[in-house]
């Protein structure tokens, strides 16, 4: 998705776009990442790879795509943790004084820690700054850079 707005400041290869909201605000990947300040603004953080300055007009591509497939990843791998962790709990139930119930959601709780070790080492690991919106145009004084 691609949008226009007003750069409100830059920080360490970052913007802070001040982007108009339509309708489309509702079904966009990076609605988590915008903070809405009014109804018809928004206030979202950029990767600034052209370095925009403060005022300039930008054109910014929010990368629906990698974001979606990233949050997929992240849940599916600690819903995956929490079933692995309830059965491994479960059949370890044969092997300690605990009931089924209860070597199940130690299990569980096991298995959500576990994944969210590995998740957030992952996450480390890749560039997560791909999934922050780029700057992909800029226009000042009525010329267009790309």
């Amino acid at each position: 998705m691609k949008d226009k707005g007003t750069v409100i400041s830059t920080d360490k290869g970052l913007a802070r776009v001040e982007v108009d909201c339509l309708s489309a605000c509702n079904s966009c990947a990076a609605k988590s990442l915008c903070i809405r300040k009014e109804q018809d603004t928004g206030l979202i953080s950029v990767r600034n790879t052209l370095q925009a300055s403060p005022g300039d007009v930008v054109t910014i591509d929010v990368p629906d795509t990698m974001y979606s497939k990233t949050l997929i990843w992240l849940f599916g791998a600690l819903l995956g943790g929490c079933l692995i962790g309830m059965a491994l709990g479960h059949l370890a139930s044969t092997l300690i004084p605990l009931g089924s119930s209860e070597s199940s959601f130690i299990g569980l709780l096991l298995g959500v820690f576990m994944a969210g070790l590995w998740v957030s080492r992952r996450l480390r690991k890749t560039n997560s700054a791909n999934l922050y919106p780029v700057i992909t145009a800029i226009k000042h004084k009525g010329e267009d850079h790309e």
